[in-house]
């Protein structure tokens, strides 16, 4: 026998990769050797065909598991899917092609089900190029998930469709059932469809896969002779947490279950490919390791293989996140005052997995006016989202920290004003003179104070984000005057929406005067007797002006009085003598010619009073 396997003298890497040959190649490869008689090609057979059927077995087990954990994942993006559109998605039954947009695999992309998600590894490479290499039931998308029954599909491999190759995995299809669950199942109904071509390829791996019986038949009758048979894992616990050294057992064993004293060298690997160390030495057949694994992973197995192809895989074991070692925050794009919005956190450890687990409680201080939560959960997914309502625009900034930790990030967001809730008037400086302009700053004024912008973008599901911001919006600075004088007033703008503002009051007084003019009905006055002429001052709107007693000259008259009643000027005075006099009221007024009336009066005798009998 040893001189059979030295005259063989397969390579390592052929050995390595005997279990994927099937019988057909076998026998071609054989063939093709010179000096080899019949017994010594069917011993060889026998040696291969053990190592490749134990190999193949266990190879597909594996494939089985990550076909099944890939259907469950996709059906966790389903769910989320249907929540938010109250149905099943509109995918077609096979996509075109790989951007085709009403493929499943592009209708879930944007609820976190990966492209490596929808590849069974189980299929040929030939339908990977349409983006999936599984069927949807386009019947689904008329149901919903809550009527939908256990027993109707969702998805399932392409090759359910071809009954002429072989199914993917032992007992028929990986399957995604309508409640959610995945499982290895058969006899499904398919709508009408057109097949795609099998490339010759896989015609051609099916019939290497039927070996003739006759030949089958006669590599049973020779007993295959082999001592090593595969590798068994000991003492893996079913959870192991990212970053924490696992001591494990590796033995190799004949066919029997005995251990086979070997000192081979292996190579270990896991699904996510971090497992440290990667390559270790057994002694008499035994190796106890300290094994660490790096990434979080459902459903894990670790393989152990040899120079020579001998290989075997362990149970499935769950790798979880190890303690918080980071925080990440995402803001909300737009924050606005009075607006609720959400931070969302995600927890990741050393190695950067996502840490999805309940409890662990956030401390959270904000600065600025805000209402939020002082303490937080995460939900059994992990998930932890803190909602928020500003009230004072401006830059503010936020820190949360993991409690009992040293853990603690920042983040600073823009807060905007929110809808305008009144308009504010700045304060008028009060007298304010008739008919000079004024300077007047209006505001717009959401319900916290704030100056608001009078508009806000909203969502439609493309949110902008701003590369430059007017923030003069909302703010108008008028000018304006006024022309009647007033003791007390005040202004107020309106929008015609409801929205209004009233400044403060103040005064309008008169401008500088510009007329007089004489109030007196007559002009005729009896000589030696007190005599009043009415006369007033207004400025060019028309507006009295009080206060200028003082100012007056009159030319006419040696003696007189001036005083002011409600608005009017009274001159009294006494003439003496009768007849025609001119009278001239000026008033004196700065770096201006004097302003004046003339007018003329007439003085009539006093009546002699008659006696009886005179």
């Amino acid at each position: 026998m040893s001189k059979i396997i030295s005259e063989v003298s397969i390579s390592a890497n052929q050995c390595k990769n005997l279990f994927d040959l099937d019988k057909g190649i076998l026998y071609t490869f054989i063939m093709k050797m010179r000096g080899f008689t019949l017994t010594e090609i069917a011993v060889v057979a026998a040696i291969v065909s053990t190592l490749s059927v134990g190999g193949y077995q266990i190879v597909k087990k594996g494939k089985d598991s990550v076909c099944i954990n890939n259907l469950k994942q996709i059906g966790q993006a389903i769910a989320m899917f249907e929540a938010d559109h109250d149905g099943f998605p509109s995918a077609v039954f096979y996509p075109s092609d790989a951007n085709d947009p009403r493929g499943i695999h592009n209708l879930l992309k944007r609820y976190g089900a990966t492209s490596q998600l929808f590849f069974c590894p189980a299929i040929s490479a030939e339908f990977n190029r349409y983006g999936t290499n599984y069927l949807w039931n386009e019947s689904a998308a008329k149901e919903k998930q809550s009527t939908g029954a256990s027993g109707m599909w969702l998805m399932t491999e392409i090759t359910s469709l071809y009954p002429e190759l072989p199914t993917p995995h032992t007992g028929g299809y990986g399957v995604l059932y309508a409640d959610g669950h995945a499982a290895i199942g058969r006899n499904l109904s398919f709508p009408s469809f057109e097949r795609k071509p099998l490339a010759s390829n896989i015609t051609a791996e099916k019939q290497k896969d039927q070996v003739p019986d006759e030949k089958k038949e006669e590599i049973k009758e020779e007993k295959p002779i082999s001592q090593l048979d595969s590798y068994m894992f000991l003492n893996i616990p079913s959870i192991i947490q990212a970053g924490k050294p696992v001591s494990i057992s590796i033995k190799a064993v004949d066919r029997e279950g005995n251990t086979y004293e070997s000192n081979e060298k292996l190579k270990i690997i896991d699904f996510s490919q971090t497992v440290e160390p990667s390559e270790i030495t057994l002694h008499k057949g035994i190796a106890n390791v300290m094994v660490v694994f790096k990434k979080a992973y459902q459903n894990n197995v670790l393989t152990a293989i040899d120079s020579k192809g001998v290989w075997n895989s362990s149970k499935e074991f769950t790798v979880e996140p190890a303690q918080v070692a980071s925080m990440e925050i995402i803001p909300p794009s737009l924050v606005y005052a009075g607006i609720a919005v959400n931070f969302r956190l995600t927890l990741k450890d050393m190695f950067g997995n996502i840490i999805s687990k309940e409890g662990i409680k956030i401390s959270v201080v904000a600065g600025g006016d805000a209402e939020y939560l002082s303490e937080v959960l995460s939900d059994v997914d992990g998930q932890i989202v803190i909602p928020f309502v500003f009230r004072k625009a401006g830059e503010i900034r936020i820190s949360f920290s993991v409690s009992g930790t040293t853990i603690k990030e920042s983040c600073s967001v823009k807060v905007r004003p929110g809808p305008v809730e009144k308009f504010e008037i700045s304060e008028i400086k009060s007298p304010v003179e008739a008919g000079n302009a004024i300077s007047v700053t209006i505001k717009a004024i959401d319900k916290y104070g704030n100056r608001a912008k009078g508009f806000m973008f909203s969502d439609g599901g493309n949110t902008p984000l701003y590369v430059q911001e007017d923030m003069s919006s909302g703010i108008w600075m008028e000018t304006i005057k006024f022309e009647k004088a007033v003791t007390e007033t005040f202004i107020e703008v309106n929008d015609g929406m409801g929205h209004t503002g009233r400044s403060r009051t103040f005064s309008v007084i008169p401008s500088s005067p510009s007329v007089m003019r004489l109030l007196n009905d007559s002009l005729v006055f009896i000589e030696n007797q007190e005599c009043g002429i009415e006369f007033s001052v207004s400025d060019r709107y028309g507006n009295s002006i009080s206060g200028l007693e003082t100012r007056f000259t009159v030319d006419g008259i040696s003696e007189f009085k001036i005083k002011e009643h409600q608005g009017r000027y009274i001159l009294n005075t006494v003439f003496n003598g009768t007849g025609r006099k001119t009278i001239r009221i000026s008033l004196k007024k700065e770096n201006q010619e004097p302003l004046f009336i003339e007018f003329n009066v007439d003085i009539l005798p006093k009546k002699s009073v008659l006696k009886k009998g005179g």
